[in-house]
């Protein structure tokens, strides 16, 4: 069997995240029905959505700063990987769940319902925004020469992905300068490529730690919630200025559907398109040059480490074969696990 088919959904909380068949034996990891990992995803997108609409709709309020919008969105994905990525593997962005299709690190199936959940939280929380905006806000920010139209869609457009004329350096210098097409389009899929690679290569190591923990019936991930808000963050400062931060297509899509503007909806397949592709490229970039030594054992990553103690002779007899043939389940590597006592 291939070290990567019917591996399960793996994200920053990849340690933690259910097996495809829903059944496991690993100690230390947590069994979730698929109905429970898909509403995991669309919570947490919605968690991480909900603070970029709201914030960015709101940011007359905060002086228009980027910072606050990135800073947001990075304690948000943080949150929500603390919350429910034990669950789901912590996606919460279809640019990650097709980046960790491609790597093989979870069944096309459940990857195309993870997208689903994720678009569904994307839109629920614009919708939230676009509901609790108060009917005279629009009309201040008119009046500020902020909007050209006195409606809530105008102001969740704020929050809208655009190149061009609806870049934001456009918008910052009144059609003065602005970021083309191609501009858009090569940056949105390299920061998003960066950011799905790091989602991606964190949760190897994250691996790595589980079976390092494994003798002492502890996983430990204590710094891969952290990596992943930090580069949400920096990814989300420099797109910024060229699409408003476009690197998640659930988003994009939640936004476009409440903006109600043309311009928006004419522009919205680059930000689908864009972020999918970067996601595609880090994946293949992890599948070339990832880690070869890991089995998916009942759908969780475990990494051989090397035992020094040569004082437990009895342990050589023991030796636990991770090849790509041998590892059929997780009877396999438990004696691996458990520090080969049994």
């Amino acid at each position: 069997m291939s070290l990567f088919n019917d591996a399960p959904p793996v994200g920053l909380a990849d340690v933690y995240a259910t097996p495809a068949d829903d059944t496991t034996d690993v100690p230390g990891t947590a069994t979730h029905t698929l109905a429970a990992r898909l509403g995991a995803e669309a919570f947490g997108t919605f968690m991480i959505v909900l603070g970029i609409i709201g914030v960015t709709a709101f940011n007359a309020l905060n002086q228009n700063s980027t910072l606050v919008v990135a800073l947001t969105a990075g304690f948000m994905l943080l949150a929500a990987v603390a919350t429910v990525g034990a669950v789901s593997g912590g996606h919460f962005n279809p640019a990650v769940s097709l980046g960790a299709a491609v790597a093989g690190t979870i069944k096309w199936a459940d990857a195309g319902l993870y997208v689903i959940a994720q678009i569904v939280g994307g839109i629920a929380a614009a919708f939230i925004t676009w509901a609790v905006i108060p009917a005279t806000f629009p009309t201040l920010l008119v009046n500020a020469q902020m909007l050209t139209e006195e409606t809530r869609g105008a102001v969740i457009g704020l929050a809208a992905n655009g190149f061009g004329a609806q870049s934001p350096l456009s918008v910052s210098t009144h059609g003065a300068s602005e970021f083309s097409l191609t501009h858009a389009l090569l940056l949105t899929i390299i920061v998003s490529g960066i950011f799905v690679g790091i989602i991606l290569g964190a949760s190897q190591r994250a691996a790595i730690n589980v079976a390092a923990a494994a003798d002492s019936g502890r996983v430990s991930l204590p710094y891969s919630p952290a990596v992943g808000g930090v580069a949400l963050t920096a990814v989300f400062i420099i797109a910024w200025p060229v699409t408003n931060g476009a690197v998640n297509p659930a988003s994009s899509i939640g936004t476009a559907i409440f903006a109600g503007s043309g311009d928006v909806w004419s522009q919205l397949w680059l930000f689908v398109v864009a972020p999918l592709a970067g996601g595609v490229l880090a994946a293949l970039f992890v599948r070339a040059f990832g880690p070869t030594d890991v089995a998916s054992v009942d759908g969780d990553f475990f990494y051989a480490v090397d035992d020094d103690d040569d004082s437990d002779e009895d342990d050589s007899d023991e030796d636990i074969d991770l090849s790509e043939n041998a590892v059929q389940s997780t009877a396999d590597v438990q004696p691996f696990l458990e520090g080969n006592d049994a």
